[in-house]
């Protein structure tokens, strides 16, 4: 997760048709995952999935967690 620059905010408002807030306290965050992290997910979903396989189970889902939302 990382805080998003003023002028990245600005355009997550255009791009929603919003009017920008008049709280200059506001803080707008993505939770964009470093490569590290994605790299530990892959290895756990496929130990996760390997492990489901050899107990004839259905291999999970992955969920995409690459998102933007607002945060006071």
């Amino acid at each position: 997760m990382r805080e998003l620059p003023e002028d990245e905010a600005r355009e997550a408002y255009e791009r929603r048709g919003l009017e920008p807030s008049e709280d200059k306290g506001e803080k707008w965050f993505t939770f964009e995952h470093s490569p590290a992290w994605r790299e530990v997910e892959r290895q756990f979903m496929g130990a996760v999935r390997s492990h489901g396989e050899a107990n004839n189970a259905p291999p999970s889902t992955s969920f995409d967690t690459d998102f933007q939302t607002p945060m006071s």
